[in-house]
């Protein structure tokens, strides 16, 4: 891949704001990426809800032999931070690193499978929620658009050529409580619905906060909200508590959420809990085929075998664990995702691409 052409066309991208909400200019970006793909590749554009998702492939759209999925929204930034900037090998700008610098590449990917470089059935997976959980794009084009690859590669994690063959589930649970109002000179006339709840917190906390002051492979817990009442001198009628959960592969949210409701009825019984978004756990046996073919890959392209670790985040892949996709989750050196500095390394994403290409020829 050439690299004056890669960065031409990351800073294209760059310059977009593609936040999640705004349709119109993660559409306008899709149209871009279009414009670069051989005019002989198989296309879909399917819109669902305020997400969109955009299939560009060299053979059977929806069941390749390889799936390259990737996301065009990025989080918000300051006006400047959509502008491409340099600093050394360092390409700077909100989404270089989340992961804008996958697309060009996977155009590049798909362009050299059409024109008979590679083999393989190819197909680049753009959508444009991921940054908002995935809802619309992600989930709907696993479970809706059924789309089912043989192998599918997340360049969403793993940054400096690590592959994350696992990473821990999530689920968001709401718990509500209602009570009585009253006024708080009286209290024993009313029933403050905040109080159930942090009975609850309390008991979940016991369980789970140690897991959540350490890095490990555990069950987590953060208490995200904890909401009710309108005036410091009334009984609260109504309150809510919001809590995110990561867990290992071990667990399921059918689990999580069926403990939460066994505490919750043993503090009050009235108490409601939902789950209000979740994602399954993610895990790619290292002793598969797809994993060993990277790894020959690898060794060809950087002299070594890649470390293999665990990540406790999400991406758009835990909607294809259900599906026994394997998942080849891998990036070039990058950093600051969602901050200030947010970067990627020309040099690393050349090679990247060499190290993928590679890896498409001998799969």
């Amino acid at each position: 891949m050439v690299r004056e052409k890669f960065i031409d066309q990351l800073g294209k991208l760059v310059e977009i704001s593609t936040i999640s909400s705004d349709s119109a200019a993660n559409s306008m970006a899709l149209d871009i990426v279009e414009s670069w793909v051989n005019d002989k590749s198989h296309k879909l554009r399917v819109k669902n809800g305020n997400a969109e998702i955009l299939l560009l492939g060299s053979g059977d759209l929806i069941n390749p032999k390889v799936g390259y999925l990737v996301h065009m929204d990025v989080v918000e930034g300051q006006p400047s931070q959509f502008r491409l900037t340099h600093s050394g090998n360092k390409l700077l700008g909100r989404g270089v690193s989340d992961m804008k610098f996958s697309i060009p590449i996977g155009v590049e990917l798909l362009n050299q499978t059409i024109t008979g470089k590679s083999d393989n059935d190819f197909t680049l997976a753009i959508t444009t929620d991921e940054e908002v959980g995935g809802g619309e794009g992600g989930k709907h084009l696993a479970d809706v658009l059924q789309f089912r690859p043989g192998v599918l590669v997340v360049p969403d994690g793993g940054d400096g050529f690590v592959l994350v063959n696992k990473s821990k589930g999530v689920a968001h649970v709401w718990v509500e409580s209602t009570g009585k109002p009253a006024h708080a000179s009286t209290p024993w006339l009313g029933k403050n619905a905040l109080t159930p709840l942090c009975r609850l917190a309390a008991n979940l906390l016991n369980k789970y906060d140690q897991n959540s002051r350490q890095e490990n492979w555990e069950t987590t817990m953060n208490i995200g909200s904890f909401s009710g009442g309108k005036s410091v001198n009334q009984v609260c009628p109504e309150a809510v508590l919001r809590l995110d959960f990561r867990f290992p592969e071990t667990r399921t949210v059918d689990e999580i959420l069926a403990e939460i409701k066994q505490l919750a009825a043993g503090v009050d019984p009235t108490l409601k809990a939902k789950i209000t978004a979740s994602g399954d756990p993610t895990f790619t046996d290292v002793k598969s085929e797809p994993v060993r073919k990277l790894q020959q890959a690898s060794q060809e392209i950087l002299g070594h075998a890649i470390a293999v670790i665990g990540e406790c985040g999400a991406s758009d892949a835990r909607y294809w664990a259900r599906y026994h996709t394997p998942i080849i989750m891998t990036k070039p050196e990058g950093g600051g995702i969602h901050s200030d500095d947010e970067w990627i390394n020309s040099d690393s994403c050349l090679t990247f691409y060499s190290l993928i290409s590679r890896y498409l020829a001998i799969l």
